[in-house]
């Protein structure tokens, strides 16, 4: 009986650990996120504390080819074009000015997606991506 209690010990150890595990590898392809996005920032946080932010729409266009665009939603509303390519579930944007920014992605569906802005490790932002509009 003191055999089957350790084997069932065993057993159910695995499964914790197992059960447990981070689950980080999205499977992202590019295909997931080629196409057109509304993007507005959800909170801030500076030195790990929480920061107002302004929830300005903008819209990304990702082209399947690595090219894009970036829009402002709000005041001139010019488009300005971009590069773009996916790692380790990060979309790394390239601007018109050279400057990148980093999208970390959390969470994704065919409608949305939860990205993390890292400017350091306590200073960051969450985005919400979504393929339709604010509106």
């Amino acid at each position: 009986m003191k055999t089957l209690g350790a084997i069932l010990m065993i057993v159910l150890s695995s499964f914790l650990f197992n059960g447990c595990g981070d689950n980080d590898d999205l499977n992202i392809k590019s295909t997931d996120v080629t196409g057109i996005w509304y993007v507005q920032v959800t909170v801030g946080y500076v030195a790990g504390q929480p920061v107002s932010v302004d929830a300005l729409t903008v819209q990304f266009t990702f082209n399947a080819d690595g090219t894009g665009a970036y829009k402002r939603l709000y005041g001139e509303n010019i488009a300005e074009p971009i590069t773009w390519t996916l790692k380790n579930e990060t979309i790394e944007i390239t601007f018109q000015d050279t400057h990148k920014e980093a999208y970390k992605v959390t969470e994704t569906s065919d409608d949305y997606m939860r990205c993390t802005l890292y400017s350091n490790d306590s200073d960051y932002y969450l985005y919400y991506f979504s393929r339709k509009d604010f509106k």
